[in-house]
């Protein structure tokens, strides 16, 4: 019998043994766990804004034209669409697998600028986002501050999209990053409706002074280049309006007899998050949530670390007393998975 052999020679079993164990953790090293198809399709997502639009305006205004030119784009399987009553709209397209995300983003984005000329003009000043998305979540760090208070995370969620939201973004694999729990900065007017119907003055109209008003003008110069003048000037404006005081002298109404009604006789105008709508909670501390996504084609494990290492390298620039954690992290039993494969 062929076991024979082992059993007659014990050192040579030994040695086979040992050889066989040595191989074996060298092939380890080479374990291909990552090579596994890509299985889930690839998406792209496509996210708008309508400020003060119920989901029923949207899904007439927003949705109904982008979807319209979304039929028939290459390789799409099926696309899903959600309205909400805080004035946003996400719509997400699913492709075949293995078609070039790439591509399909393109498609996507002459689709709606095709549908552009149909959508409300509020929306297109803010900007319509495409971005490819792997599926789920990736990772979500949570950001607080020692004490914080609500207005703190307005300060604390600008702080994030100025100096770490681009940072992380442009890390390999990641596809989209977005801020949950605090709003970017906006001068937010708060409207007397009593002043207004005893002045006869609409919504529209202050929205309208406002639009005017608030303007980045490019004035020109005094003699050009190549005139027979002797004085040249490049002449400069003062830009769009900065504080609550400069939009108080903003003007909505004046007659012919000099008499003037600004903003500040007919509303409250303050410094203030673009929406109260979305609160992030650390337990009981209110905190800023940054969600991460990937790209179809990434590691989880390799886009977690570099996001990770990333934020260790800019933690010495956050304000004093914020300090941030991950809150949840699907690799882990990816890890543990691994770790259970080298144990065996």
């Amino acid at each position: 019998m062929f076991s024979k052999i082992f059993i007659e020679r014990p050192k040579l079993a030994m040695v086979i043994s040992i050889v066989t164990v040595f191989a074996g953790y060298l092939c380890m090293q080479f374990i291909p766990v990552a090579e596994y198809p890509e299985v889930a399709p690839p998406s792209i997502s496509v996210m708008a804004s309508y400020p003060g639009a119920s989901a029923e305006e949207i899904a007439d205004t927003v949705a109904s034209p982008i979807e319209a030119e979304m039929n028939g784009l290459d390789n799409l399987l099926y696309f899903s669409s959600e309205c909400s009553d805080a004035g946003t709209y996400n719509l997400t397209l699913k492709f075949k697998s293995g078609s070039d995300t790439d591509i399909a983003q393109v498609d996507v984005q002459n689709a709606i600028k095709r549908a552009e000329a149909q959508l409300p003009q509020e929306v297109r000043d803010l900007g319509i986002d495409v971005a490819e998305r792997g599926g789920d979540i990736l990772a979500v760090y949570a950001f607080t501050k020692k004490n914080g208070t609500q207005e703190d995370m307005v300060r604390l969620a600008n702080f994030l999209r100025t100096n770490v939201k681009d940072e992380i973004a442009r890390i390999d694999g990641v596809s989209y990053v977005e801020i949950m729990g605090a709003s970017d900065y906006s001068m937010r007017v708060w409207l007397d409706k009593q002043k207004m119907a005893a002045m006869n003055i609409t919504p529209d109209e202050v929205q309208a002074a406002i639009r005017q008003q608030n303007i980045q003008a490019a004035a020109g110069s005094v003699g050009t280049e190549g005139s027979s003048t002797y004085l040249q000037m490049k002449i400069n404006t003062k830009g769009r309006l900065k504080t609550a005081e400069e939009f108080d002298e903003i003007i909505v109404r004046a007659d012919g007899d000099g008499r003037v009604v600004k903003l500040s006789d007919i509303a409250t105008v303050e410094l203030g998050a673009e929406s109260y709508q979305w609160n992030a909670k650390d337990g009981s501390d209110p905190s800023v949530a940054l969600l991460i996504y990937r790209k179809s084609d990434a590691n989880a494990i390799t886009v977690v670390d570099s996001v990770t290492a990333k934020l260790e390298e800019l933690k010495k620039f956050f304000p004093q007393g914020v300090s941030y954690h991950m809150g949840y992290d699907p690799t882990q039993y990816i890890r543990v998975t691994m770790d259970e494969i080298w144990t065996t």
